[in-house]
């Protein structure tokens, strides 16, 4: 399966091959930036390499226009205590040859915080996951089977989403099949074009007074116009420029 990656988070997108996400989560600037940002420094984290799992983009800038799904889909659950990701980890995690040579869970993490979990998995029409066709669907399928249902991170539909890099310690399991392996099914795409706005159906406007019954300050408006067309020459013409 393909999907791109970003050495920051405004770069240009790039494949991420296996040797690339090893050395990504591997390098001693990775720890040093997830354990300064976990004692406070918010911007460290804007500087980890980030990935698009569910996506590449053929070299173009990352957009959900541009996006190509990878076959991926990926979930994050915040806001989780430590021993809801054990819980969750081990639900998740294949724990023998046969189930990691079958299984569509490809990577599970810590993120950044330390507080979270995300999970990658392969599209797949195995169940339970066979009557999913969106990213959404595979999501919340992944989410009760994870037991975390209700904890899901609801704004990583778009395919263009970016992941922060893990460090190696954070990796719980990572399957080298996401490399591999050509994709099973792909998400059905959902528009990201904007629906146009329903059409307002405004009350009638009473119609306006004739000019006759149109007053200012108490005084007719036809008796105050009148009285200054006396003053500059009278009414145009018609045809006249005013």
């Amino acid at each position: 399966m393909t999907f791109d990656y970003c050495p920051t988070v405004g770069a240009r997108p790039e494949r991420c091959l296996y040797g690339q996400w090893r050395a990504m989560t591997e390098a001693p600037r990775t720890a040093e930036l997830i354990a300064a940002y976990r004692s406070g420094d918010a911007s460290a984290k804007r500087r980890l390499p980030a990935v698009a799992f569910m996506a590449s983009f053929g070299g173009l800038k990352r957009a959900a226009s541009a996006a190509r799904p990878s076959g991926l889909v990926m979930a994050d659950f915040d806001h989780l205590e430590p021993g809801e990701i054990d819980a969750a980890a081990a639900r998740l995690v294949p724990a023998t040859d046969e189930e990691r040579a079958t299984s569509p869970v490809m990577l599970v993490h810590r993120t950044p915080s330390g507080r979270g979990l995300r999970v990658v998995i392969k599209c797949t029409a195995a169940e339970p996951y066979a009557p999913c066709r969106t990213v959404a669907d595979y999501q919340q399928v992944l989410a009760h089977v994870a037991g975390l249902d209700g904890r899901l991170d609801a704004a990583c539909h778009d395919l263009s989403r970016l992941s922060f890099c893990p460090m190696a310690a954070d990796v719980l399991y990572v399957s080298s099949r996401m490399w591999t392996e050509a994709p099973e099914r792909l998400p059905e795409a959902v528009s990201q074009q904007p629906q146009p706005a329903p059409r307002l159906t405004l009350p009638a406007e009473a119609p306006a007074a004739p000019a006759a019954q149109q007053t200012y300050c108490g005084e007719p408006l036809r008796d105050i116009f009148e009285r200054y067309f006396a003053m500059t020459g009278g009414l145009p013409h018609e045809g006249e420029r005013n």
